[in-house]
């Protein structure tokens, strides 16, 4: 085997076909992106990319499965190393990244339940997940899970699934297809997290518009692959290209430069072909795919949308174009897009109607969907959505339960389009785009300009609130130990961390039960923090026992967790905050549970973190009828304000008898008798250790 950058090769002569496939399958689970060729005796036998070794895996490297041709190995090298080269200096090769990320999940999903009504009905009550960021989406789960048992189980041990977890609906979170998992564990149940997302948002399309306004849409299928001989580039051209466009229109050989100018025809040039390769980005603008904007001589992107020419100043309504390269118009100038075409055809019969280039380079159908869903539709709007004929668009278009979609391999089949695709039908030049504009103005559009009537439009994207508690299986518990502890009366409370309890957790407490019937203290059950949960409950009850109406609880797994308060306890002041979802908790759900009239906070000038959430509870407290009493620091009798943080400082720096006067003698035992001192003096090293090798970097 013979590497080459993203590329492996493999020789017959070398390998056997079992060590060939065992070996390529290790490679492609590790990463999908790889090629691998396989040669005999130095001479072409077969490229697998990752989709193709799927097809083939039944049928492992059968002996018909290999067709010699006439490629040499050095003209594999030669090409692969290019293509490498290319790559590896990102002139010609643009990633787009269409994953769901953890900050696309963060502004889609994370503060609604769209996915958990959909988990619920598929998922039998019993999900595992795996991967990068499993953990966020196991708090999401628990946050909005009502009936839902869930269980993490660490990526590198996926494995464990087949065997003790049969008929758990599994979430893999991490960013690769997982068609070989799903073979080796065997569960028909192990999904992409994009996958479920993308799922949902196709049941949310077919409800929320569909079923209501299916005029409004329309749909057209795309050929990727071309079944004429003469209308692409040659298989083995496209080979020697590495199957990429770009490659191709760069092309030194004579045989592919020949066709690209038969293809570009008329807008052949050395310009236009740069200006084709020009490397815009697919961005992700708030979740959602936008293309870049840019321009040269033949392109203009401006508000992620391609120029469309000839628009209307005040039309009365838009033909919205949605799909990948060939709405786009990636092989033709601005003025050659289906969307201008049309628009010109418009014009010409005098509608005030405008076409608009919403197509984004790669686009898939699920993205596309995804799109309408968060931005709407206007009621005026016809959306004329082109799709791929691959399996998963199809199916797509299947669970939409589309009966009408027109298919342009129809129009193809009928019309002479040699030369007209570079690759595949998505990269046509501009004589195909006019028969696609003339047979779509002619068939569906032109009736529907006819029949359009509405001049006043509406803005149409159904409305949804978040739904954080209702039938919550965790916090129903949790309200049960909440009703146990229920004093009637005016009561107060206070959240506390306590890392550790200070003597200043101890004045705020006193001064607080003071002022209420009871006062209950919640000390934050989730162990972010070098003080373990359990010694600083012991801390805090220890501490409390001499005040008869002070109940010290749990804060259960909620209240200041990363599942409602991610920043909470972080020392960094860099973050962007978002406390919403701990504020509304403690005021929906801990307040009413147990007659809770004020919330005390010491007032905090150092903490960045505390101090925004003192600001959000002034905001929001008082809309639930709540008051927050805000205190001063307390201070010993020389001037030290007690703090948790100048008490970890302090033990860091082995100045042991500078912290007895400044927390209560219970919690300068747990400190002794739980090794806290050389803990946070370790942690203290490494910190330092750590600033100085970046200092250093």
């Amino acid at each position: 085997m013979k590497p080459e950058t993203n590329f492996y090769i493999f020789d017959l002569q070398d390998n056997s076909k079992e060590e060939i496939y065992q070996e390529s399958l290790s490679l492609f689970i590790n990463n999908e992106n790889i090629t691998i060729f396989i040669l005999d005796n130095k001479k072409f036998v077969m490229k697998l990319n990752y989709l193709n070794f799927l097809k083939i895996t039944n049928n492992i490297f059968a002996s018909n499965m290999f067709i010699n041709q006439e490629y040499s190995y050095d003209c594999i090298l030669n090409n692969v190393g290019e293509f490498s080269s290319a790559i590896k200096n990102d002139k010609y090769n643009i990633k787009y990244d269409y994953n769901m990320t953890r900050k696309r999940w963060n502004i889609l999903y994370n503060s609604n339940d769209y996915l958990i009504h959909f988990l619920s009905e598929c998922s039998n009550g019993k999900i595992i997940v795996t991967g990068e960021y499993a953990l966020d989406i196991y708090y999401y789960i628990k946050k909005y899970g009502t009936d839902i048992d869930i269980l993490i189980i660490d990526n590198n041990n996926f494995l464990q699934i087949s065997e003790n977890y049969e008929d758990y609906y599994v979430i893999d979170t991490n960013n690769m297809s997982i068609d070989l998992r799903r073979k080796m564990i065997g569960n028909n149940y192990y999904n992409r997290l994009l996958d479920i997302c993308n799922l949902v948002e196709i049941n949310k399309f077919r409800n929320n518009y569909l079923q209501k306004y299916s005029q409004n849409f329309v749909f057209i299928e795309v050929p990727i692959i071309n079944k004429t001989n003469k209308s692409c580039i040659k298989n083995e051209m496209n080979f020697l290209c590495n199957n990429n466009y770009k490659t191709i229109l760069k092309s030194h050989i004579p045989e592919i430069v020949e066709f690209n100018k038969k293809f570009l025809g008329e807008l052949y040039s050395y310009e236009m072909i740069n200006d084709i390769c020009f490397p815009a980005k697919i961005l992700i603008v708030n979740g959602l795919l936008s293309q870049q904007n840019f321009e040269n001589n033949y392109f203009h992107v401006i508000s992620g949308k391609r120029a469309t020419l000839h628009n209307n100043e005040n039309a009365a309504g838009c033909i919205n174009f949605y799909g990948n390269c060939i709405v786009f118009g990636q092989m033709v100038d601005d003025a050659h897009t289906i969307s201008t075409l049309i628009q010109d055809k418009i014009n010409e019969d005098k509608y005030n109607i405008n076409a608009i280039n919403y197509g984004i380079k790669s686009n898939n159908l699920s993205e596309i969907i995804r799109n309408i869903n968060y931005n709407g539709i206007f009621s005026s709007d016809l959306n004329v959505i082109f799709y791929n004929d691959t399996e998963d668009d199809l199916n797509i278009v299947k669970r939409l339960g589309i009966n009408r979609q027109y298919k342009l391999s129809d129009l193809f089949n009928q019309k002479n389009l040699d030369n007209c695709f570079l690759d595949t039908p998505l990269h046509c030049n501009y004589i195909a785009n006019e028969y696609i504009a003339q047979h779509l103005y002619n068939k569906i559009l032109k009736r529907w300009l006819k029949e359009h009537s509405e001049v006043s439009s509406k803005l149409i994207i159904p409305k949804y609130e978040r739904n954080l508690y209702e039938n919550n299986k965790y916090i129903l518990q949790y309200m049960e130990v909440l009703k146990k502890n229920y004093k009637a009366g005016n009561n107060g409370g206070i959240v506390m961390n306590c890392n550790p309890f200070t003597n200043g957790h101890l004045e705020l407490i006193k001064y607080a039960s003071n002022m209420v019937d009871t006062l209950y203290v919640f000390i934050i059950q989730e162990d972010r923090s070098i003080f373990k949960f359990e010694d600083r409950l012991k801390m805090a009850r220890e501490s409390c026992s001499l005040f008869k109406n002070v109940v010290v609880l749990p804060s259960g797994e909620f209240l200041g967790s990363a599942m409602l308060f991610p920043e909470y306890g972080s020392e960094k002041t860099n973050v962007k905050i978002d406390c919403f979802d701990d504020t509304n908790f403690f005021c929906k759900i801990i307040a009413p549970s147990l007659d809770i009239k004020y919330r005390f906070v010491g007032e905090e000038n150092n903490d960045f973190i505390t101090r925004h959430l003192n600001d959000e509870l002034k905001i929001e407290l008082p809309k639930y009828g709540l008051k927050l009493i805000e205190l001063k620091r307390f201070s010993n009798s020389q001037g030290i304000i007690f703090s948790a943080s100048y008490v970890r400082k302090m033990i860091s720096e082995n100045k042991l008898d500078s912290i007895i006067d400044l927390v209560p003698r219970s919690t300068l035992r747990i400190i002794l008798e739980n090794n806290y001192i050389q803990k946070i003096q370790q942690k203290f090293n490494n910190e330092i250790k750590n600033t100085f090798i970046k200092e250093k970097k």
